[in-house]
């Protein structure tokens, strides 16, 4: 809390345009609070080693990465926009994900504790799981959340989805698990 107050230090660090490559971020690399942005890759592994802190993580425009959170995310958020065939490793707090126009993102998340809600817009086939809760996994879909709802006509640019774990069977979103959707 105490790096956060007071006007911003934080600072862009961006990693655009990789194919086919492994990284590891160290902090040596980012300045002191950095806002991660992965930018248009493509087939990499990108990790965020325990040791490296970060305001938050983006990921934008990717296809077939594969992205390890291990460092801690001071506002426990993690964006994606616009990507397909990623998978994002979540083994610290990542209470908040917002998914915006994804295809084929699976979350995978080291505990269900390290979740709070997802909000996602036009994403398909979002799958997300939990290492200590494996039947507590759901996909969320948009087409299916449109199937639930043939009185409504949603706008995948700006009808807006959050989903949460709740304790019973919620369900929802069109892939089973205890998913509540608001």
């Amino acid at each position: 809390a105490r790096d956060l107050e007071g006007p911003s230090r934080a600072k862009a660090h961006a990693v655009e345009g990789l194919k086919r490559q492994e990284l590891s971020l160290s902090r040596a690399e980012m300045p002191e609070l950095p806002v991660i942005a992965i930018r248009g890759c493509e087939g990499c592994t990108i990790t965020l080693p325990a040791d490296v802190s970060a305001i938050k993580l983006q990921l934008e425009q990717c296809s077939d990465c594969r992205v390890v959170v291990a460092g801690r995310l001071l506002t426990e958020l993690v964006e994606t926009w616009e990507c397909t065939g990623c998978t994002v490793r979540l083994e610290t707090k990542a209470s908040t994900v917002q998914s915006d126009k994804c295809t084929d993102l699976g979350l995978s998340y080291a505990a269900a504790a390290y979740f709070d809600r997802i909000m996602h817009t036009g994403t398909r086939q979002l799958r997300v799981s939990f290492d200590d809760a494996p039947e507590r996994g759901a996909t969320l879909d948009f087409d299916a959340l449109q199937q639930e709802r043939p009185e409504m006509v949603l706008d995948e640019g700006t009808d807006q989805f959050i989903s949460r774990l709740v304790d019973g069977g919620g369900g929802g979103g069109g892939g089973g698990g205890d998913f509540d959707l608001s």
